[in-house]
């Protein structure tokens, strides 16, 4: 079944949102796109009830990824994660309905969601969605960005919402820096040339600018 929220033309935009991480948890994970292209971390967990996602997360991922058939909401509410988890909600769009989702969320659902991804007191957390009234209220304290995805229906904005500032953290994952292919590329040639300037230069020059590098990241 093709997913109307699939995130195979914009996981590049989430996993620049991911800080470092050693575990991370998709509650809603349908065919895990944005795990599939995103650095795995030591330990890596994904729900789904679609058993066709199932199985397919078991035969494209197994044994690397632990898949488990259960419901995402069931799983945050019975269990608090540590402060090295990252935990990605990317559930069924608000008011998408069967027409798009064999198992989707009503609005009460979505409630119940936030409320348990709000009550995690350690771990953190990114949620996709569209832009709604309900998840304006109830994350108004949280970050918010917003990305561009293409779907079935065509070009749209969706946005992140997350409970850390990422430009606080070290990226988990830093290949896809950059808002667009263009700018991708572009990092990509600047940072092989900078690779290619310090194989060049002796050890005493390296803990230099090792020295100037730590200080200048310490100023930010």
């Amino acid at each position: 079944m093709a997913y109307s929220g699939g995130k195979g033309n914009c996981f590049q935009q989430i996993i620049n949102l991911m800080p470092k991480h050693q575990c991370y948890v998709e509650p809603f994970a349908g065919h895990a796109k944005v795990y599939e292209h995103k650095k795995a971390a030591e330990v890596n967990f994904a729900l789904d009830l679609d058993w066709s996602a199932i199985a397919h997360l078991k035969e494209r991922f197994a044994p690397r990824l632990e898949v488990r058939r259960m419901c995402g909401i069931q799983l945050l509410e019975q269990r608090e994660f540590s402060e090295n988890t990252l935990i990605y909600c990317d559930p069924p769009y608000l008011n998408a309905g069967v027409r798009y989702y064999r198992h989707f969320l009503s609005e009460p659902e979505h409630k119940r969601l936030l409320r348990s991804l709000i009550s995690q007191p350690k771990a953190m957390i990114m949620i996709s969605g569209l832009d709604s009234s309900l998840y304006r209220d109830m994350l108004s304290n949280w970050h918010c960005h917003p990305i561009i995805n293409v779907t079935r229906n065509g070009r749209v904005t969706e946005y992140i919402w997350t409970n850390y500032d990422p430009n606080l953290f070290e990226k988990h994952d830093s290949r896809y820096l950059g808002e667009n292919y263009r700018e991708r590329e572009k990092y990509k040639r600047q940072v092989t040339s900078i690779k290619r300037k310090l194989e060049s230069i002796d050890k005493a020059q390296l803990r230099e600018l090792s020295s100037w590098l730590t200080s200048k990241l310490e100023e930010n």
